[in-house]
């Protein structure tokens, strides 16, 4: 049985819906296919939202997240050694520059772009995936250092500005909510080298 509260989320939810729809064709920025593509988008995350437990999301994002990090480093670091391996791979051309697509990641053939695209359209936009894994790390499952340590090493490949000034936040935060916890660590640690 559906409640009252399910159909006023749902009647919510349309409204944004359409809102977002309307608003690109009012300001005459009409593209049938970016309007397809967003309504494919709205509806999985509806649906997502609707049917996944929050408990169970977070450990799929995070597991999907290690799983692009690491994939992410070990094709950045190759192309730090030579970005012709990829010369075989799927390519797309934009202003001049030759992507190489890896399907879970994407590879820039320009030197002047050392940066981590990770499977993202730009940088920047992975940092901020990889700052949300983050802060499931830090904040909501159970801390895992080495998954902590995974997604600050690949949040700095992407050298985004925004990404790496969420993960000070990120990281202020988590010590500001931790002090006893970090200093009954220090303590302990302190404690065995006497």
């Amino acid at each position: 049985v559906l409640s009252n509260q399910f159909f006023s989320r749902v009647k919510r939810t349309f409204s944004f819906f359409i809102i977002s729809l309307i608003l690109p064709v009012l300001y005459g920025n009409y593209n049938m296919k970016q309007m397809i593509i967003m309504v494919v988008i709205w509806v999985v995350g509806y649906l997502v939202v609707l049917f996944v437990p929050y408990e169970e999301f977070k450990d799929i994002f995070t597991s999907i997240m290690t799983f692009l990090a690491i994939f992410s480093l070990i094709t950045f670091a190759i192309k730090l050694v030579s970005v012709n391996l990829f010369s075989w791979l799927p390519t797309i051309e934009k202003n001049g520059v030759i992507y190489y697509n890896a399907i879970f990641a994407i590879i820039s053939s320009s030197n002047f772009t050392l940066r981590n695209f990770g499977v993202f359209w730009e940088p920047g936009a992975f940092a901020i995936f990889l700052n949300i894994a983050l802060d499931f790390e830090l904040f909501e499952n159970k801390f895992n250092p080495k998954r902590v340590l995974l997604f600050f090493i690949t949040i700095l490949s992407t050298v985004s500005t925004l990404g790496i000034f969420c993960i000070f936040i990120l990281f202020f935060a988590f010590i500001t909510v931790n002090k006893n916890f970090i200093s009954n660590k220090i303590n302990k640690q302190a404690r065995q080298l006497d």
